[in-house]
């Protein structure tokens, strides 16, 4: 078994504990029934109870104790293991070089790090079935010296078993492949509604597009597959279950015994009691297959090539340091080619000569796309040239081993909420800057974090600048930092702070369109197809003018989407829109909740059904013992097998039908969840949360749907303890009521327990929540992380190490009480068992009537739903936090979703504001900052330019015109009448500065493929992304690009009024005029509106009207 192999590999001693530990409770296990029943007689026969008692107690304490020690042994040795490859794996992703990085599949990895718990219960359920294997050899012993060929006949049965167990573990491990790979594809459609919340909130048929034609469809084809799993399990379970009850017709009715009934008790005892062990290598199946199929994954990352196992060697090495002085860098013919999916060549960048001075400022500058990221990248050591030579100070070098010198703050930055890498970070300083960048009444800085970094995106930005400033490097690398600053910090950063660095000796690289400030630079590189083509000086008049080395896009008629015609010549994409449900969402409810209800009560008649056929089976057995020699009666013999394909029916239907209902709900849940998230306003989503949603529909649910079917098995072994133990009050009312008084006292300590178990589970997710925060800094932060040796070992040394550290004490702690749990279960059936035999002592009690007794506590399957509690419990914590994350997506005021697809669309004339207010509330439903009172009108056709500071309110003004945000007052006129502005969102399309880029265009029922592709190079990306069977073909592209291709999919979609917030702050200079003077006033001559939020002061005599806004108000 792989997981036996793999403990045995991580710690040979410790696994070989585990597994000598785990013999020792299978031989016990295994010799528990048949030694009460040796003791029964013993005891009253010679009346050896003293021997006997202290065998039993031995042996109840013995089996307890192994299990125990069994258990959280190896959950102690798998966590460890665990937490020692995911450590790993993040060491070698953090090590990764950033071209290899950039290649992963970022899903992959989060799903592969979630799935972390699978391994473990997969290593805990694999030593079950070790142990089982054991009890059941020991059992055939038993059997074998009673009856040599019932013992060969068990012994072939367990050969088949087993063989199958192996056949339905290998193709229930490629269902979990094919499962996890659908589950991928789920996240990614959830992160198209979690990340493209407010894209989709303004567009009805995006939603409805994306959730109808791409969720459902991802979601049902989980629900097949699961089950199909299930399908798979259930055949395997039948088999088994019939193999049983046939072995037990062969001994009573075709071979009976020649001995004493209580011969014949034994071995019926022991055929009766091998079902526990033959249960548990069963219902192992599914959770030894999924652990397997998370460990193949996670262990793919460790065969790659050059993995590192040991994670406690730094990165950062002081002596590596080598130049502490800089006087140059030279990049000598440097050039860099992308690769593409397929490995042909794809982008090249080069050959670049350029010199770099000690203490100058250096502006690079060029069209989007044209290389000057990655040059940047280059000089920064975080992409290997291709060919050339690099030399620092005349030296020749390799730049990634001197990345120490630099810091930066790139266009796509990651902002940290802690400065790691800096031992002593200068409170006074951070102070200092944050008053400098005005954050001072925003964020404060307190050991060594900042308390928010819920700011806008220019204050980020700031930010993510204080943080750069805090490392004092020698070369700072800002990449487009002022796009989107307001005209105050633009200034201060080119005419203040770039001097300041100046005068300290750094060397200052600035990745810029602001041609303004070219003045301020000591040269300006200019760069166009990846060539660094010219230089300016100071004073010298811009070559890009005179070479027209940047052209000027061409300029084209604008033709939106329903003024094309569909193309015959090539494919065109056509998404068909499933009918709106118009049903209202308690009657959604309603209907799943009495299909729900409906199945259930079929499910729980067939499970009472076959409790029955339990005990009617049960007595038959017993009775053709009884009859002690006499051939059994040929009614027994048909009714016997009659109620044995009455069971198979049974067991088939029972497991089908929660199959259907635990898939169609868990379906429904998520879909749910989903359609909630959609219709739920803006400013609750951004209250509750992206991470507690993505929990979950991630975490929670897998738990729930996990545990289904574990469910459903225990509620038809717990209706068959109900029966048998109904049974047993009719064999034996004393030893019933000895049942209900251990089972009495023991559960009394089980609630106690049960009450630590929900508080632990509480904490390990609020410990997986931290977690996953803290991959998502791993791999949105990597190039910060590796730009900085000192950032990144102390982001994984005090950080990613402690949180993985937490998440095993927790899930430690998780097990340990619920190995408590089980151990409370067991010790009921134990002590029981081991009661028994001592009643003869004190009541009058017939040895044949005891022995059935005994028979039937040994199929009582207590000690099966003892390995079901883990799931079970961690199931049922889920499913509350999932009632409780629904609930509170409930309980949240609903959003407008109006479909006006079936309906003609209102033509936009005027929108007027009046006495707009909106507050966003604290944590303790204080107002933080206020944006009103707004009073503006806005007429069809117009450009209005809305600008003012970063914080002034220009965002949130724009989400409330758009019917984003609810305001506390005021009204909307639309049309001259009063309106709720949130039925008319389709009149809207807007790019938000933090905008979402979707790999389709969603919503849209007919696509030209050729129109999308003028429109394409129309934006100058023809030769970047293309648009083909019904998607683009990539959206690794620059800021700037990612913008214009937005861009694309707004023009496609063609509204009434455009928004657009900072669109063109990281345009090359050239098509930010060109979105000025030619795009803006293109669109204002087919009568669209236009509102753009802009810094750019010198194109606002462009605009029919500029609205400025401070502290969240129109000032003129």
């Amino acid at each position: 078994m792989k997981f036996i192999k793999f403990l045995l590999d991580e710690s040979p001693k410790e696994a070989g504990n585990i597994i000598v530990i785990s013999i020792i409770y299978g031989i016990i296990a295994g010799l528990f029934a048949p030694l009460v029943m040796q003791a029964t007689s013993g005891i009253i026969v010679d009346k050896a109870f003293i021997i006997w008692g202290f065998v039993l107690i031995v042996c109840v304490v013995l089996q307890l104790v192994t299990f125990a020690i069994a258990e959280y042994r190896t959950a102690k040795l798998m966590e460890q293991a665990i937490e020692k490859i995911i450590l790993s794996i993040a060491n070698n992703l953090r090590r990764d070089e950033l071209q290899s990085f950039e290649k992963r599949n970022q899903s992959d990895i989060r799903l592969s790090f979630g799935e972390a718990q699978d391994i473990s219960e997969g290593a805990i359920q694999s030593i079950r079935v070790l142990q089982s294997m054991i009890s059941l050899l020991v059992i055939w012993f038993f059997i074998f010296t009673a009856s040599a060929l019932e013992g060969i006949i068990f012994l072939l049965l367990c050969g088949l078993i087993l063989l199958l167990h192996e056949l339905v573990r290998k193709l229930s491990k490629d269902e979990f492949i094919k499962i996890a790979e659908n589950e991928s594809r789920l996240l990614e459609v959830f992160k198209h509604f979690l990340n493209g919340f407010k894209e989709i909130k303004t567009d009805f048929q995006k939603s409805n597009d994306l959730f109808i034609n791409y969720l459902k469809p991802i979601i049902k084809r989980i629900k097949q597959l699961r089950r199909k799993l299930s399908a798979i399990n259930t055949s395997f379970d039948i088999f088994f279950s019939t193999s049983i009850f046939l072995l037990l017709a062969l001994y009573v009715f075709v071979l009976p015994s020649q001995e004493f009934p209580e011969t014949t008790m034994l071995i019926v005892v022991c055929i009766l009691y091998s079902v526990k062990p033959s249960v548990i290598v069963i219902f192992s199946l599914p959770g030894i297959a999924m652990g397997e199929s998370a460990l193949f994954r996670l262990q793919q990352f460790t065969t790659e090539k050059n993995y590192i196992s040991d994670f406690n060697e730094n990165i950062y090495n002081s002596d590596e340091e080598f130049y502490h002085t800089l006087d140059s860098i030279t990049l000598n013919d440097i050039c860099f080619t992308y690769s593409e999916s397929d490995g042909s060549p794809g982008f090249s960048v080069g050959p670049i000569k350029l010199t770099i001075n000690a203490g100058e400022i250096l502006f690079i500058a060029g069209g989007n796309g044209s290389g000057k990221s990655t040059l940047i990248k280059i000089l920064m050591g975080l992409y290997p040239p291709t060919s050339g030579t690099i030399t620092i100070n005349g030296r020749q070098e390799e730049l990634s081993e001197h990345r120490y010198l630099f810091s930066t703050v790139f266009s796509d930055f990651h902002l940290f909420e802690a400065l790691y890498g800096i031992e002593k970070p200068d409170k006074n300083q951070i102070d200092h800057l944050l008053a400098q960048m005005q954050l001072d009444k925003k964020t404060s800085f307190d050991n060594g974090r900042f308390s928010t970094s819920d700011l806008s995106s220019g204050q980020r930005r700031r930010l993510a600048l204080i943080e750069a400033l805090a490392e004092d490097k020698k070369i700072y690398v800002f990449d487009e930092w002022a796009a989107d600053q307001d005209p105050q910090f633009r200034n201060y950063f080119y005419e203040n702070l770039l001097p300041s660095l100046k005068k300290q000796g750094k060397t200052v690289i600035v990745v810029t369109h602001d041609d303004r400030y070219y003045h301020l630079s000591d040269r300006v590189i200019f760069m166009k197809n990846g060539i660094n083509i010219t230089e300016k000086e100071p004073g010298k008049e811009d070559p890009l003018k005179k070479q027209n080395i940047i052209s000027k896009p061409e300029v084209k008629p604008i033709f939106f989407h329903h003024e094309t015609t569909r193309v015959t010549n090539k494919k065109d994409t056509k998404v068909k829109f499933l009918p709106v449900d118009k049903a209202d969402d308690d009657t959604e409810r309603r209907d799943l909740r009495d299909y729900t209800r409906s199945n259930l009560i079929s499910l729980g008649l067939i499970t009472l059904l076959k409790g029955g056929c339990f005990v009617i089976i049960i007595q038959i057995v017993f009775k053709s013992v009884s009859e002690n020699n006499n051939a059994p009666e040929i009614r027994l013999f048909f009714t016997f097998f009659l109620l044995i394909l009455l069971n198979i029916a049974l067991q088939k239907s029972a497991r089908g039908t929660i199959s259907e209902v635990f898939e169609n709900l868990s379906g429904a849940i998520r879909t749910r969840i989903i359609d909630r998230v959609r219709k739920i306003e803006l400013s609750f989503f951004e209250k509750i949360g992206v991470e507690r949603i993505q929990t979950s529909l991630t975490s929670d649910m897998k738990s729930m749907t996990d545990a289904s079917i574990t469910l459903i098995v225990s509620s038809e072994y717990l209706v068959r303890i109900l029966f048998l133990s109904l049974y047993l009050a009719v064999l034996s009312f004393p030893v019933f009521f000895l049942g209900i008084v251990i089972t009495g006292t023991i559960g009394l300590f089980y609630f106690w327990n049960q009450l630590q178990v929900k508080d632990a589970f509480e904490r390990l997710r609020s410990e997986e929540t931290a977690f996953f925060k803290a991959v998502t800094h791993l791999i949105d932060g990597f190039k910060e992380l590796r730009l900085n040796d000192r950032k990144n070992d102390a982001f994984f040394n005090t950080h990613y190490k402690p949180l993985c550290s937490h998440i095993k004490s927790m899930r430690l702690k998780t097990q340990w009480y619920l190995m408590l749990n089980k151990m409370l279960v067991y010790g009921v059936w134990t002590l029981l068992m081991g009661m028994i035999p001592f009643m003869p002592l004190f009541i009058d009690i017939p040895k044949l009537t005891l022995f059935k007794c005994l028979g039937i506590l040994a199929f009582l399957p207590i000690n099966v739903l003892v390995f079901f509690i883990s799931n079970i419990t961690l199931g049922i914590e889920s499913v509350r936090r999932l009632l409780k994350t629904i609930q509170t997506l409930d309980k949240a005021e609903q959003d407008i979703m109006a479909d006006d697809s079936d309906k003609e669309r209102v033509t936009f004339l005027n929108l007027c504001y009046q006495n707009l207010m909106f507050d966003y509330k604290g944590k303790n439903n204080d107002g933080q900052f206020c944006v009103g009172p707004i009073n503006l009108s806005i007429q069809a056709g117009e450009i209005i330019y809305i600008t003012g500071g970063n914080g002034s309110g220009k965002s949130t003004l724009i989400k409330l015109m758009t019917g984003l945000y609810k305001p506390v007052s005021g009204q909307i006129l639309l049309n001259g009448r009063k309106e709720n502005i949130r039925q008319y969102k389709y009149l809207f399309s807007a790019i938000f500065s933090d905008f979402h880029l979707f790999d389709r265009l969603y919503g849209i029922t007919e696509i030209n493929e050729n129109r999308v592709n003028e429109l394409i190079r129309l934006m100058k990306l023809n030769d970047k992304v293309e648009y083909t069977d019904g998607k683009f073909s990539t959206l690794n592209l620059s800021s700037g690009q990612k913008k214009r291709l937005a861009l694309v999919i707004a023009m496609m979609e063609d509204r009434q009024v455009f928004i657009f917030d900072e669109w063109a702050a990281e345009q090359d200079p050239y098509f930010r005029r060109y979105f000025y003077e030619t795009l803006l006033p293109a669109f204002k001559a087919q009568g669209k509106t236009v509102i753009a939020v802009t810094h750019h002061d010198q194109y606002f005599h462009l605009a029919d009207r500029v609205v400025r806004m401070e502290y969240g108000q129109i000032i003129d």
